[in-house]
């Protein structure tokens, strides 16, 4: 059985040469192993795709991060395997387009919809701030995306066809050879797209998948009111007074102390607000989210008022189809708003207002 240490470990460096230790292979067999070396006396670095791992010379596998004198090595190891990865992409083969300094290398998928909403919500909004180059990955189970890729490629204007694509815009299919483009994606061990290499102060950071939370750290997004579709929102009000979307979770404490305090306002005809929800609250806020949005859409602030009130039984038996799109619907709203703060308060007027800050929100109120 693998013996499984998370630690922080204190040690020197030196290089390892010669073949894998039978230590390091014994301990990870299934493993692929692209690198290793001997740190201190006692400990190996393993380079395995686009991680680092430890084996002790006993047989300890170690999932975490090495420390010295105070410095996170592993840190310092990760950004050079970014680093040369890069080094070995040829960019000349990218769609280039040179608009800022803020330079960004992405892999995309014309008809990848994650591929489709990082172009939407995070590149092209920030285009006139990057330094960017593309390399289109056509995914095989996607039946248009090479044509589609081969459309941009042999367009005199690429910037513009690239724009066309990811905007699920209908051009036309074209032929050509994709291979130099997916030997590319080999070089930087690419396992999914979307794939950003982002060149940050601090070194180049590589972010895989719709992560949120690194997109907006480089990307940043003016949030409006005018974003979201009032369709699949949780409405509490009559619809008179300030209109305010509201980005919750129903297991909040803070949405529900902001939620007692603010109530009032929708009662008199104040305000109106349009909630929609992030389960931060893990499976429990996932259950309460389904049984609010499951009710008849005129039950369903009472619902989320019973929730805030502290009902506890979220029981849901069966749902249909149009249930199931509105869950859905509702939740991604809140998503692609990129906003994971709870409570957020977004006005008509641009005024976005993070937290529970009563007097600030009844301030923006009554103006």
């Amino acid at each position: 059985m693998k013996k499984i240490l998370t630690a922080f470990l204190v040690t020197t460096t030196f290089a390892f040469a010669g073949s894998i230790p039978p230590v390091v292979r014994k301990t990870i067999p299934s493993t692929r192993i692209d690198a290793v070396k001997k740190i201190g006396k006692h400990l190996y670095e393993v380079k395995t795709g686009n991680n680092i791992v430890y084996v002790t010379e006993d047989g300890y596998l170690i999932l975490g991060v090495v420390y010295k004198n105070g410095k996170n090595i592993t840190e310092q190891e990760l950004n050079q395997l970014v680093r040369d990865q890069i080094q070995k992409l040829d960019l000349a083969k990218a769609i280039h387009l040179k608009h800022g300094n803020l330079r960004v290398v992405a892999f995309l998928d014309p008809e990848c919809p994650y591929s489709r909403e990082v172009w939407k919500q995070y590149i092209e909004p920030n285009l006139s701030k990057l330094d960017l180059y593309v390399f289109l990955y056509p995914l095989p189970f996607h039946k248009k995306a090479k044509g589609k890729s081969c459309f941009v490629l042999d367009s005199k204007d690429k910037e513009k066809a690239l724009k066309e694509v990811m905007e699920g815009k209908s051009v036309n299919l074209k032929e050509c050879d994709v291979k130099p483009l997916l030997d590319e994606a080999k070089k930087v061990n690419l396992t999914g797209v979307p794939l950003l290499f982002v060149y940050g102060k601090s070194g180049i950071e590589r972010i895989e998948g719709l992560n949120r939370n690194k997109l907006s750290s480089y990307f940043p997004r003016k949030i409006s009111f005018k974003d979201f579709n009032l369709e699949y929102a949780v409405q509490v009000g009559s619809g008179k007074g300030k209109k305010i979307v509201v980005i919750t979770d129903p297991l909040c404490p803070f949405c529900r102390k902001a939620c007692s305090e603010l109530r009032k306002y929708a009662m008199s005809g104040k305000a109106t607000f349009y909630v929609y929800f992030v389960p931060t609250h893990g499976r429990k806020s996932e259950e309460a989210i389904v049984y609010i949005l499951s009710q008849p859409k005129i039950q369903q602030a009472r619902a989320l008022a019973e929730i805030f009130g502290g009902k506890k039984d979220y029981t849901v038996k069966t749902l249909s189809d149009k249930q199931k799109k509105n869950i859905v619907e509702n939740v991604k709203e809140a998503l692609n708003s990129g906003i994971t703060a709870t409570p957020t308060f977004i006005f008509e007027n641009g005024k976005v207002i993070k937290g529970a800050k009563i007097k600030e929100i009844e301030k923006e109120i009554e103006r």
